[in-house]
């Protein structure tokens, strides 16, 4: 849900989602209970994005922002910071093993 150009709430049960253009910041606790989540887009304009939003996205493997945002560029499972070249989430990568028995 986008109130004001903020993005407050995404539901728990979504395993993608992707940001919509409409939304220019994103709530620090939009992604509360999205353990499920595997992969977000970020809109093209998304000017503010909180470090800790992803924090309890167990299963997010995918990180992309969309095309056209001068704020923030993805790289790996990153979104970087375009003007400082930093780190603005770092998210990551959870990887699934197999134990095998002798």
């Amino acid at each position: 849900m986008v109130l004001d150009g903020v993005l407050k709430y995404v539901s728990p049960s979504l395993t993608e989602f992707v940001i919509p253009d409409s939304a220019i910041s994103i709530s620090s606790r939009a992604f509360d209970d999205c353990s499920g989540l595997a992969s977000v887009t970020i809109g093209a304009n998304i000017t503010s994005l909180n470090t800790s939003v992803f924090d309890d996205c167990d299963e997010l493997t995918t990180l992309n922002v969309a095309e056209g945002n001068t704020v923030y560029r993805s790289a790996g499972n990153c979104i970087i910071d375009a003007e400082n070249q930093t780190d603005a989430v770092r998210q990551e990568v959870r990887t699934h093993s197999m134990g095998l028995q002798d």
